[in-house]
């Protein structure tokens, strides 16, 4: 659901937090477009660094190695932003 929101508010990194509802929905908490990471070892799975990929299947893996979330949203943006863009227009 938090990927739909980003997507559908054209964001290329956002944190969404919710809560759930007593009924069982979700309800939207709060959003931001900055992630406070300080380290690139905070995500730790079994002790292992890394960080979870949205593949082109539509589900999650995790990838083990450091990771800096503003690095990987700063390259999604230059990707889908620029490059792509330029790419498709046939610029050079």
């Amino acid at each position: 659901m938090a990927r739909e929101i980003a997507e559908e508010l054209d964001h290329d990194m956002l944190a969404v937090d919710f809560l759930r509802r007593p009924d069982g929905s979700l309800g939207i908490l709060e959003m931001s477009a900055v992630v406070r990471v300080y380290a690139p070892r905070q995500l730790e799975v079994d002790g292992v660094a890394g960080a979870y990929e949205f593949d082109k299947r539509g589900s999650y893996e995790f990838r083990p190695g450091e990771v800096w979330p503003q690095e990987l949203a700063l390259a999604e943006f230059f990707e889908r932003r620029w490059i792509r863009a330029r790419r498709d227009h046939g610029g050079g």
